[in-house]
């Protein structure tokens, strides 16, 4: 039996990031939390996606996990056995801090830690010198943490570096404030329950590398090539009755379209022994949304292809 039996563009999600949202608005929701589950098991955790693939969605699950237990969990495959207790779940996202000279990274991190780790008023962004670097704030806060009492979420990390690429001096300041901010991380690694990273390309100038020596990459594992993007499964689980109102739309067998689909987005695969492939997320919702004016303003109009 099919998930979800009503073909309804509002059930996309379009536009929703967060994972009680989806839930709370009873969105399609693809239920991967069976992997979601192995990866919250581990610390550090390093994990790379292109663009439109739902990793800020993923961080905004842990977070729901760690922070609301099973409340919107209801019917998830991880509702059977999660029973891990409630954290306080402190997520950065890097994004924020994109396109800023170094001094207003400073300042912007440095107010960014102090609002999520939630020590307004406990820690000051100044002292007798001026404003403090990031790496002595985050000591401060990190110093007054219990063991295992916290789960770090950072989303973006490559954000303010890509950002700065092409100006080597600004790159190179914003680079050594994140260097020695996770060089603390690592220095008080007890206190957080689960530290989890995502972003889009690997800045191989940044120490987090070498600083989180025991991490777990898991960008390029097979058991977590699925972790996010739809398969050819996955579409006909939870999406089949879109891929038929695109095929009526567009006028041509559903069948043929689920091959279409599979040449003209072609498929992603992270990991060497990777079963399947993956296709991204955002490309197929907004398609399924907009069945013709999608592949149109993608360069290739389909109906007009099978026309000929």
């Amino acid at each position: 039996m099919r998930k979800y039996d009503i073909c309804d563009a509002n059930k996309l999600s379009l536009g929703l990031l967060k994972f009680y949202n989806i839930r709370k608005t009873n969105t399609i929701y693809v239920d991967k939390t069976n992997v979601i589950a192995k990866i919250a098991k581990k610390v550090p955790i390093f994990f790379l996606r292109p663009r439109g693939f739902g990793k800020t969605l993923l961080v905004h699950t842990l977070s729901s996990l760690f922070t609301d237990g099973l409340e919107y969990c209801n019917g998830l495959d991880i509702e059977e056995w999660w029973n891990d207790k409630k954290y306080q779940v402190v997520h950065l996202d890097f994004s924020s801090l994109a396109d800023k000279s170094p001094l207003e990274f400073k300042r912007d991190f440095n107010a960014l830690i102090i609002e999520r780790f939630g020590m307004e008023g406990k820690v000051e962004k100044y002292d007798e010198l001026g404003m403090r670097s990031p790496d002595r704030v985050i000591n401060e806060i990190a110093k007054r943490l219990a063991d295992n009492s916290v789960v770090l979420l950072i989303d973006e990390y490559d954000a303010p570096l890509v950002h700065t690429i092409n100006n080597p001096d600004e790159f190179i300041d914003i680079m050594e404030m994140l260097n020695n901010f996770y060089a603390i991380i690592k220095q008080y690694i007890d206190a957080f329950r689960l530290v989890f990273i995502t972003g889009v390309t690997r800045v191989g100038q940044s120490s987090m590398f070498s600083v989180f020596n025991n991490q777990l990459d898991i960008s390029l594992d097979d058991e977590f090539n699925q972790l996010l993007g739809f398969t050819l499964s996955y579409l006909e689980r939870y999406y089949d009755p879109y891929i038929e109102n695109a095929a009526k739309s567009l006028k041509i067998g559903k069948d043929d379209l689920y091959q279409e689909i599979k040449l003209y987005y072609g498929g992603f695969q992270f990991s060497l022994g990777a079963k399947e492939r993956v296709y991204n997320p955002w490309s197929l919702l907004n398609f399924f949304s907009n069945p013709e004016k999608v592949f149109l303003i993608n360069g290739f109009n389909l109906v007009a292809y099978h026309l000929q």
